[in-house]
Order: structure tokens, then sequence, then C-alpha cells
């Protein structure tokens, strides 16, 4: 937000709408496709193996932490300290 030169609390607010409305698809939203519903879920590709063949597994925890629950505060964690930049700093070119 600061590289286009959107001030912080503007910004941090945009940041944490966002991350929230995308929280709660993930936590409780359906997505409705050709007469189906879909739950979204956050799932993990197991690493490969030293060959670097694919590991093939899908890993999904469908009762998995709460995101919205966290989604302002990561938000206002991010503002707090930005590559050393206090917050409120001026944007970088």
């Amino acid at each position: 937000m600061r590289q286009h030169g959107i001030g912080d609390e503007v910004g941090k607010s945009i940041c944490g709408h966002f991350s929230f409305e995308l929280s709660m698809l993930l936590d409780q939203g359906e997505i409705e496709y050709e007469g189906r519903n879909y739950r979204p879920f956050v799932a993990f590709d197991a690493e490969s193996d030293e060959g670097g063949e694919d590991g093939g597994e899908l890993i999904v925890e469908p009762l998995g932490p709460q995101f919205h629950a966290y989604a302002f505060g990561t938000t206002e964690e991010a503002y707090e300290e930005d590559e050393g930049r206090p917050l409120g700093a001026a944007a970088r070119d």
C-alpha cells in the first residue's frame, strides 16, 4: 500500500478487511459451481523426496484454525514494522 502512496491507516484498514473477508470464506464459506457447493480449505502438498519425485500426498485439515480470528491482528503486526521502517514512515520510491 505504501508503495502506491496509500497512507498507513487506510492501507491497514483495506488489508484488515480483505484479510477478514478471505478468512471468513476459508472458515465458513461455500462456493457454488455448476449446481454443487464446495467448501474451500487450506491444504499442503507433501514434500518431494530426495530424487525430486512428488510426494503425492495432499494434507488437509478441515477443522483447522479459524483464520478470521487472526485477520486484524496479523494485519496490525504487518504494519508495526515493514522492512525496518517504523509505522508511519514515508514510503520509499
